[in-house]
């Protein structure tokens, strides 16, 4: 990167910094991203669909935005748990179906707070019984609190690690009828959601 050098239109000494830089999917590695930022390079150099499926499932590994993502997830599950105790569950009816689905990822994500997850948990199950949630975002829900309790998961949707590129499961209670219960609550073969995040 240091021996760039461009040629100016009406000659002399080349620059060592172009207005734009593009660039292969072999160079989009972090440090040479981090590098053209330093020296406010503008660039274009696209990411490889594996390395995107990655980042999406480890998230950031920048110290700061863990710890402000971490902040930001503590105040979203001490409102929640404000609401619950105020309302019980945010069903759509009461709040709309945006801020009803808020109020169910910002539990998915409570997975600091075990004790929101757990009652959002409960909530959630009485206002699905009531026909007043949605059953597929329940199983995340109820295979989130499992995993994090340490617990085998039922519908397969929280993923341990990836080997020979594909996702794999957190263990399952019933790994031979996951698709089966998958299916009873709206949520697609586990094959296929698999396949989104499959590295070439």
């Amino acid at each position: 990167m240091e021996r760039i050098r461009v040629g100016r239109a009406g000659g002399g000494r080349p620059r060592t910094r172009p207005e734009h830089l593009g660039g292969d999917k072999a160079y989009s590695s972090r440090r040479n991203r981090r590098y053209l930022r330093r020296r406010q390079i503008k660039h274009t150099i696209p990411e490889p669909k594996s390395r995107r499926a990655n980042r999406k499932r480890r998230g950031s590994d920048d110290p700061a935005e863990q710890l402000a993502w971490r902040r930001l997830t503590a105040r979203h599950g001490d409102r929640l748990g404000e609401i619950m105790d105020e309302y019980g569950w945010p069903m759509a009816e009461l709040v709309g179906e945006e801020a009803a689905r808020a109020a169910w990822l910002i539990a998915q994500h409570a997975d600091r707070q075990l004790d929101v997850q757990r009652r959002a948990l409960r909530l959630m199950e009485q206002a699905v019984s009531a026909g007043s949630a949605s059953p597929r975002e329940l199983a995340f829900l109820r295979d989130r609190t499992l995993v994090n309790e340490g617990r085998k998961q039922v519908y397969g949707t929280q993923i341990a690690g990836v080997k020979e590129g594909s996702p794999v499961p957190w263990p399952c209670e019933e790994p031979d009828r996951m698709d089966e219960l998958r299916a009873e609550v709206g949520i697609e073969p586990f094959d296929v959601y698999a396949a989104k995040f499959a590295m070439p």
